[in-house]
């Protein structure tokens, strides 16, 4: 027995002095009483901890470093996360933050804070959070309070969130916390609450949501958003959304947007005041006024509107896509390619770029369209596709029901400036949008790059399903200003050199002489033929019925026509080829008019046309759709849009 209670003081004796030795290890002067932790935030994946010490000198010099252990509690009984992760304190405050991600939803974690001083690791104290649930439905939904959980989205972007009250960032830039390998595909619920005074920052992809997937939003507004993009390779841009793909958006309101560039976007990119571009995308019952939408120096290929830069399908939808949906603003375009890469540009008042089979139907957009070049033409290679409601589908599908435009579109040949509030025309000697015709050095066409304005769309190009039942209202002074050059097709038969026997130098009479042997410059149109020679060759007096020679060599590298006319009725057309001789002999027998002209292709520079700038060969699936210039809009779509058409009421009486 004695023996027994020998060993029993030894065992005593040695935890003691085991616990003193222990304790005197810590010799960090921290203690638990030292320090405060709490939970800054926590969702289904994440916990982030806030630490906060007592002052203390070691922490000060930093001698001591701090870190926590991650553990799971399961049934009281905890086992160890293989999660070792340091943090910084403070020194000015003695506090410091750490974020846990990885984690399991509904589940507890205990995280033991452990303090190092001269190489001895001690643990201080232990913290035990729970995790949220997974949060599919609104029952267990994430309530968001304030911007920093707004933000800490990105670390569980599956959930369903659900906003509390109004959210201001006070004009700070928002960070992008979605991306491309961090996608939103949770639900995000606005309550009819806003978000407003944020600027978005230049990258791929940005928005308030700047990459979403598979995702909803809805009954959200959003206001007061600003953006400089820099000069970079693509950007998706929206106020909402940058690029949003499978994703479900109703009941939302944007406002108050200003979207501008500084530098250059030199590759494909989608900018809208919404969304930048969607792809398999629903929207409904969504409302975008007060946008502005700036690009001073735009390249290659650039989808924007007001509403949605590029709105596209992969194929597996043929649903409506857009339904009850407006937007208002205006944009602002001035083009400066300079590169021999071809490209294109699509505007759209409401839509750049409509490539889906899903409908847009019974939306309206009022816009103010502003296209101005800048003054390079040397190698602009692009088409430049501008509609009231639509740019163009780009080879695509284009299927829209019962929509309305109220627009003024405007295209300069050069820049324009302001002055007072004045627009002033700048125009260059090339007069035209883009490079239009393109030829190497003989002469053969190599490329058409050509503009196209529409009062609805811009160009109708590849499949279209249907255009039925919409309408474009203009607000203008004219249906479509550009001080372009619209058609440079001209007369293919353009008078240059006249015998008559009444008017006009060389003149053919019957009883005065005619000096034989005459020479004029030919000028066709467009082209003054240098050192080219009509010949009229006779005796020293010309009578009816004498018999004259006409001789033309053609040093143009195209072939040119000469055509006879006697008494106003043409008796006598030839082609002359490049580089031959055309002989003639005539008889006169009245007045004689004689008019060399050179073949060239007909082509345009601009079309324009009050609903299609256009059609290409699907003119007949345009149906039931006019413009104020054309005919009065129909009862149904009236009902529709009585208010924006009232609006606007003195410009269609």
């Amino acid at each position: 027995m004695k023996l027994k209670k020998i060993i029993a003081v030894i065992v005593f004796l040695f935890i003691g002095v085991f616990s003193l030795a222990s304790c005197s290890s810590n010799k960090s002067g921290i203690s638990e009483s030292d320090v405060v932790i709490s939970t800054k935030s926590k969702t289904s994946k994440t916990v982030k901890l806030e630490v906060r010490f007592s002052a203390n000198d070691n922490l000060a010099k930093g001698l001591v470093t701090t870190h926590f252990k991650e553990y799971k509690v399961t049934d009281g009984e905890e086992s160890y996360a293989n999660v070792d992760q340091s943090f910084s304190v403070d020194t000015s405050t003695y506090s410091g933050e750490i974020e846990f991600t990885g984690l399991s939803a509904t589940t507890t974690y205990r995280f033991k804070l452990y303090v190092t001083y001269s190489g001895t690791d001690s643990l201080i104290t232990s913290y035990d959070v729970t995790t949220a649930n997974s949060s599919q439905t609104e029952d267990d939904a994430v309530h968001i309070t304030t911007t920093t959980e707004f933000i800490n989205m990105a670390n569980d972007p599956t959930s369903y969130y659900v906003l509390d009250n109004d959210l201001d960032f006070d004009k700070a830039t928002l960070s992008t916390i979605f991306s491309s390998s961090v996608k939103f595909s949770g639900t995000f619920d606005g309550m009819n609450h806003t978000i407003s005074n944020y600027v978005l920052p230049s990258n791929e992809y940005t928005g308030l949501f700047a990459y979403t997937s598979g995702a909803t939003i809805k009954n959200l507004n959003v206001s007061g958003v600003t953006t400089t993009l820099t000069s970079r390779g693509a950007t998706k841009c929206g106020s909402l959304i940058g690029y949003a793909e499978r994703t479900n958006i109703s009941n939302c309101t944007v406002d108050n947007v200003s979207i501008s560039f500084s530098g250059t976007l030199s590759s494909i990119s989608y900018v809208g005041g919404v969304i930048g571009r969607g792809l398999t995308l629903t929207v409904t019952d969504t409302t975008a006024t007060n946008i502005t939408i700036t690009m001073p120096d735009a390249r290659l290929k650039i989808s924007t509107g007001l509403f949605i830069g590029s709105i596209e399908d992969n194929g597996l939808i043929d649903n409506i896509a857009v339904s009850g949906c407006s937007a208002e603003g205006k944009i602002s375009v001035v083009t400066h390619y300079n590169t021999s890469s071809t490209g294109y540009m699509a505007v759209g008042g409401f839509v750049g770029n409509c490539n889906t089979r899903g409908l847009i139907t019974k939306s309206s957009c009022e816009s103010e369209i502003i296209i101005s070049k800048y003054a390079v033409s040397s190698t602009d290679m692009y088409n430049l596709y501008v509609g009231g409601f639509i740019g163009t589908n780009n080879l695509s599908t284009i299927n829209v029901s019962s929509c309305l435009a109220a627009t003024t579109i405007k295209a300069y040949a050069g820049t324009y400036e302001t002055e007072d509030g004045e627009e002033v025309d700048v125009d260059y000697s090339s007069n035209m949008m883009t490079k239009g015709i393109v030829t190497d050095s003989d002469g053969k066409i190599t490329g058409k790059y050509l503009s196209y304005l529409g009062g609805f769309v811009g160009r109708i190009q590849g499949s279209i399903d249907k255009i039925d039942d919409c309408y474009v209202l203009f607000t203008g002074d004219v249906p479509i200003y550009a001080n372009t050059k619209v058609d440079n097709s001209g007369d293919d038969y353009s008078p240059v050199y006249t015998i008559s026997e009444t008017e006009g130098e060389h003149v053919v009479t019957i009883d005065n002489d005619y000096s034989s042997n005459e020479a004029v410059s030919l000028e066709l149109g467009y082209t003054t033929l240098q050192g080219t020679d009509v010949t009229i060759s006779s005796g020293n007096k010309v009578d009816s019925g004498q018999e004259i020679g006409i001789t033309l060599k053609n040093d143009l590298t195209n072939t040119i026509v000469v055509s006879i006319y006697q008494d106003g009725e043409l008796v006598s057309s030839d082609n002359v080829s490049a580089g031959e001789t055309y002989l003639k002999n005539y008889t006169v027998s009245g007045d004689v008019l004689i008019r060399v002209s050179a073949l060239k292709e007909v082509y345009t520079y601009v079309y324009v046309g009050n609903v299609a700038g256009s059609f290409g060969d699907v003119e007949d699936k345009v149906t039931n759709t006019t413009s104020s210039e054309d005919e009065t809009i129909s009862s149904d779509l009236y009902a529709l849009f009585k208010e924006l058409v009232d609006k606007y009421l003195a410009l269609v009486a």
